[in-house]
């Protein structure tokens, strides 16, 4: 599935939560590509629910650190 984080912006506005740039984004595994982890210039890591057709569902803040986050690490407990 190819996902553009423009369906994630309307009017504008990021409804994604990020004010700047991010970095890297990752696809977690075994979500049925439903799912991205985002870590940006903020410092946000944030975690995107993405329907079927590709479009931002919802979104939330995992951590928040005091300087950029530039690589995401994904692993399976």
């Amino acid at each position: 599935m190819t996902v553009s984080f423009s369906a994630c912006i309307s009017n504008g506005k990021a409804e994604y939560g990020v004010n700047c740039v991010v970095f890297q984004a990752k696809f977690l595994p075994h979500t049925g590509d439903c799912h991205i982890v985002t870590c940006a210039r903020d410092g946000q890591v944030r975690l995107a629910q993405l329907s079927t057709t590709g479009t931002c569902k919802a979104t939330k803040r995992l951590a928040t650190h005091k300087m950029a986050a530039h690589k995401v690490l994904c692993q399976i407990i």
